[in-house]
């Protein structure tokens, strides 16, 4: 098996500790039988109340969330509201991304009653960390791979988008296959990768260059702002620096955000 080598928006190691985030992942991957049995039980309780393909989606999303989050803690004892917030602004200390992700929590704690924190996963659903598809938080979060998963998301969309082309499935995509897609009224992604992706301009486009291209593609991309809003946050806040964002954790930055706030 060849090494792990991510490749997203800028390049190889756009965030350090990526690589280290995906090891911590598998460690907290079910390693026993019964553990494996909690898991499939939950599947089985919502495969009973869901249907259909999304339906499925929604059932292994739950039980990988049940995998993860074992052993998650959401109190916030013994934590100091002015020592966290003072580690807060020192870590933001300028950093034009890291203030414009503060003030966003800031927004949210103004926008919120006054002298009480909501639920954990309330707050990690409106923080942006709700990286399911039913909206609700899995925790801890594991913010380090975030952008590791969306260039994974990305490839895979051009990835797709090129091979509706490849019609009998050999990995090579010639001119005429390109043109029966095209004339299915399905083909213009995939012929705009084509193009892009000919470097050689034989009008074949055999699986070297089928690799760059979608490297190439995934690569130019551009992420939201939005997006680098929610990784920033989950790293500024992220107390103990281990790359998981946890409930504890989220807890005492809502709390110091309303000491900030007066509230």
């Amino acid at each position: 098996m060849r090494p792990f080598s991510p490749v997203i928006g800028g390049g190889a190691g756009v965030f350090a500790g990526a690589a280290m985030g995906l090891t911590s992942l598998a460690d907290r991957l079910p390693r026993t039988r019964s553990e494996m049995e909690l898991i499939l039980i939950s599947f089985s309780k919502h495969s009973k109340t869901s249907a259909g393909r999304g339906g499925l989606v929604r059932r292994t999303a739950t039980a990988f969330g049940l995998a993860l989050s074992l052993g998650l803690t959401t109190g916030t004892a013994g934590a100091d509201p002015a020592q966290d917030l003072a580690v807060l602004e020192k870590r933001v200390n300028g950093d034009p991304e890291r203030d414009d992700a503060l003030s966003y929590l800031m927004v949210q704690v103004t926008n919120h009653e006054p002298g009480t924190v909501p639920e954990v996963s309330w707050m990690a659903g409106r923080l942006g960390f709700d990286r399911r598809s039913n909206g609700q938080a899995v925790l801890p979060f594991e913010y380090r791979t975030m952008l590791l998963r969306e260039g994974a998301a990305a490839r895979a969309q051009f990835l797709g988008q090129l091979m509706v082309a490849d019609l009998d499935g050999d990995w090579t995509i010639t001119r005429e296959e390109m043109l029966a897609t095209l004339n299915s009224g399905d083909g213009r992604a995939s012929a705009e990768l084509f193009l892009r992706g000919d470097t050689d301009a034989n009008l074949v486009l055999d699986f070297d260059e089928i690799r760059e291209v979608v490297r190439a593609s995934s690569e130019s991309r551009s992420y939201g702002r939005n997006w680098t809003r929610v990784y920033t946050l989950a790293q500024l806040i992220d107390f103990d620096e281990d790359g998981l964002l946890t409930g504890d954790e989220i807890g005492r930055a809502w709390r110091a955000a309303q000491l900030r706030a007066g509230r």
